[in-house]
């Protein structure tokens, strides 16, 4: 990602607690939306968004499919560059699911499970700046290398 470029922030908690480590961001997002939910809210009215979106969606989807409301997500974002932050708790399905986009729309796919605090679900405000600087100044990971390790990561 461009460190000079405006950023958007889109989804639930995750999002949300990233916000402040991040300069100048513009944000959309609510604690405990699911993707369903939120894409339909967002459909509503499209905010102005930077030309980098971060995106975390996906640990509160549970009994539906996400994957067609995270098409539907990145068709209104169009050709932005989209980075989706990869809930610490996301299971198989999910996993699945981001590394199934990732290889069909270009998305690029952050584990943000090195920097959650001790709940093991939300990002530790004093890890939130490392992960920023970590995802602004790392170039787009192998989506293939990472899914193998995500998968030994969580024994599937």
């Amino acid at each position: 990602m461009d460190p000079a470029s405006s950023y958007s922030l889109l989804g639930d908690s995750l999002a949300a607690g990233l916000a402040p480590a991040i300069p100048d961001v513009t944000g959309l997002y609510k604690i405990g939306v699911d993707s369903r939910t939120f894409v339909i809210w967002l459909a509503q009215d499209v905010p102005a968004l930077g030309k980098n979106i971060i995106v975390s969606l996906g640990a509160n989807d549970l009994g539906v499919d996400p994957e067609p409301y995270w098409g539907l997500l990145l068709d209104m974002v169009g050709d932005r560059q989209v980075t989706w932050l990869l809930p610490p708790n996301a299971n198989r399905y999910a996993v699945r699911g981001l590394m199934h986009m990732a290889a069909l729309r270009g998305v690029s796919v952050f584990d943000t499970t090195p920097y959650v605090g001790g709940d093991k679900l939300h990002i530790d405000p004093a890890r939130a700046s490392a992960l920023v600087a970590n995802l602004i100044h790392t170039p787009a990971p192998d989506w293939l290398g990472w899914y193998a390790r995500a998968f030994r990561l969580h024994n599937w």
